[in-house]
């Protein structure tokens, strides 16, 4: 997921209005950041992309806060790992 945030940054980097890209390139780009965006959805809907995150030893919670996630996302995400183990 870290490798996720880069590249989403960097796609929004280039997506930016005024962009000096081609049109076609400009094009593909945000075609890019817009099937990265419903692959990136799908990990709020898994239990497991949660678990791993909290459970991997270099993350753990403090990968969301540094993410800026909401605290009662947090929440949800630790609460899942409770209940899961």
């Amino acid at each position: 997921v870290p490798a996720m945030d880069h590249i989403d940054s960097t796609l929004t980097n280039y997506t930016q209005p005024g962009n000096t890209l081609e049109p076609p390139i400009s094009a593909a780009l945000h075609l890019a950041k817009k099937t990265l965006n419903r692959y990136y959805k799908m990990t709020d809907l898994s239990a497991t992309y949660h678990i791993a995150m909290v459970m991997h030893p270099s993350h753990k919670m403090q990968y969301f806060a540094q993410a800026g996630w909401p605290k009662i996302w947090m929440k949800n995400a630790h609460d899942i790992v409770q209940e899961e183990f």
